[in-house]
């Protein structure tokens, strides 16, 4: 059972012993909590899928995954690994600015993917670009293996 389905139980046995006013703040608080565990677990297992090149339990995952910039995410980074090179583009683009910040991790694997597709799509100036971005932006945390060949990428 998942954590999701657990908060859930637990919040509906809370409300056949409540009353009133309580009632509707244990629910709402209960429905928070569960979404936001929901979000997690999609997040944490999500994230190992891409680093672990899991791409089946990724693609399954997608199909579950609410709309937006998450789900862009991920849908980008599996269409690069796929070969899909203009998907991933468009995918990964639409959801940089959302991640650059609050994600940084996630902006590193996406710049990587980016760099990838535009040298595929012989889009030579935009992955130089790219990886520019990535080393001066992200360069903790990207693999020190990989980090020689965006420097020499970049130029």
């Amino acid at each position: 059972m998942t954590k999701f389905m657990q908060d859930l139980r637990f919040a509906v046995r809370r409300l056949k012993n409540s009353s009133g006013s309580t009632f509707a703040v244990v629910f709402t608080q209960a429905l928070f909590g569960a979404a936001a565990a929901a979000r997690r677990d999609i997040a944490s297992g999500a994230d190992a899928e891409v680093k672990d090149f899991q791409l089946q339990e990724l693609e399954a995952r997608l199909k579950t995954t609410p709309p937006g910039y998450e789900r862009d995410y991920f849908s980008g980074v599996l269409a690069n690994r796929e070969g899909l090179t203009e998907m991933s583009i468009q995918l990964l683009e639409s959801a940089l600015s959302s991640i650059r910040l609050s994600q940084p991790r996630r902006a590193a694997v996406a710049l990587e993917a980016l760099a990838d597709d535009y040298n595929k799509s012989f889009r030579y100036k935009e992955a130089a670009l790219t990886d520019d971005d990535l080393l001066k932006n992200f360069t903790s945390y990207v693999d020190p293996r990989k980090l020689q060949g965006a420097k020499d990428d970049a130029g």
